[in-house]
């Protein structure tokens, strides 16, 4: 984007095995928010979601499914015209929201569609390096104890799927204001940074 400040791109987020039209949008829009906080114009791009409409592999095993969930860039626009770019470090500062990783009604156990979320994610963390990660769960059901006792759940969850210690940190938090209450649906989000 650097090299070439001309070029308009759209951010397509996919995901796999069942439909999930909000999970597919936040993966694009993390993507999104990584360039604009590394300088990147936002009138320079856009991004949606397209759920598991568009898959590239027909899903018959682990690494295919994994495939499947990718961020595709589509080039809108460009001249071609190079433009000699000084090189920045990276910096990583992102945060996005946790989807579908929900827990049983009352209780600090994740669901098994919730498990399955995790350990996506998991796997993710496993695949990077020099990253961490910092999950928020906020108390945004009105219940501290409850919403302590997942955190707890959260960090053993990840700890038995094999994430080292070091990589990532679960913590709670207050309900910001703007923050709807949820009846028993913690709002989760996600930090990575360098």
């Amino acid at each position: 984007m650097n090299m070439y400040p001309d070029l308009i791109i759209e951010l397509q987020g996919h995901v796999c095995c069942f439909g999930d039209q909000q999970l597919s949008e936040a993966r694009a829009k993390m993507v999104y928010d990584f360039l604009v906080g590394n300088g990147i114009s936002s009138r320079r791009m856009s991004y949606k979601g397209l759920s598991n409409t568009k898959p590239l592999y027909k899903e018959n095993s682990d690494k295919e499914k994994a495939l499947n969930r990718r961020v595709e860039v589509l080039v809108i626009s460009n001249s071609g015209e190079k433009q000699i770019a000084e090189r920045e470090s990276t910096k990583i500062d992102l945060r996005a929201p946790v989807m579908n990783v929900k827990f049983f009604p009352k209780k600090m156990r994740l669901t098994p569609s919730g498990d399955f979320m995790l350990t996506l994610i998991a796997e993710m963390i496993d695949e990077s390096s020099d990253l961490k990660f910092e999950f928020v769960i906020f108390d945004n059901i009105n219940d501290a104890k409850l919403t302590g006792s997942r955190a707890k759940g959260l960090e053993r969850a990840l700890l038995d799927k094999m994430v080292r210690k070091e990589v990532f940190l679960v913590r709670t938090a207050v309900k910001t204001p703007s923050m709807p209450i949820a009846a028993d649906d913690n709002y989760i989000l996600l930090k990575i940074s360098k």
